[in-house]
């Protein structure tokens, strides 16, 4: 079982190295191609219509993103920081989506910015509570792996994930 701690520690390190991830929805760590690109639209056309030429952008800029970086979304961000021991394992197994992950914390719920390793929910999102009131998460097609205060979120729920240990979380 992983603890929180070493949890949040990937997390920031994929944000300290974020120049090689890439958000891109339906990812699980898959290496950026165009193969993979041509697949995930495919399979989600309404998501990359509103998420990428909605706001001017083209699936050859998208492509042209991604290219060589290591891909997620948020809830394959989630799982990779929390289930990945070997942190050079580029895939992980994500058969969830946000509602998915906020189902596995359905029987221990905490207050939002309350505990330290918490997974943070909205619909349609999930982002990882690092503590003192900072969240990090894969935001969308162009922002990546960000870091910013949890208030600017608007979070609905928080809670924390049955297979970490939250021992001495408010230890932060």
């Amino acid at each position: 079982m992983k603890r929180w701690n070493i949890m949040n520690q990937h997390a920031l390190r994929i944000y300290a190295n974020r120049n090689h991830y890439a958000y891109l929805y339906g990812a699980n760590g898959e290496i950026g191609s165009d193969a993979l690109v041509d697949r995930l639209w495919a399979a989600y056309p309404s998501h990359f219509q509103q998420a990428v030429i909605a706001k001017g952008y083209t699936k050859q800029q998208l492509k042209d993103h991604v290219r060589g970086k290591i891909c997620l979304d948020c809830s394959a961000f989630i799982c990779y920081v929390s289930q990945v021991d070997d942190f050079g394992k580029l895939r992980v197994v994500n058969d969830y989506n946000s509602t998915g992950l906020r189902n596995c914390f359905a029987v221990k719920r905490t207050p939002v910015g309350g505990t330290a390793g918490s997974v943070l929910w909205k619909q349609g999102h999930v982002a990882l509570d690092i503590g003192y009131g900072m969240c990090i998460d894969f935001g969308n097609e162009f922002l990546d792996c960000r870091l910013y205060p949890l208030t600017d979120g608007n979070f609905a729920e928080s809670g924390e994930l049955k297979y970490v240990d939250y021992t001495d979380t408010n230890a932060r």
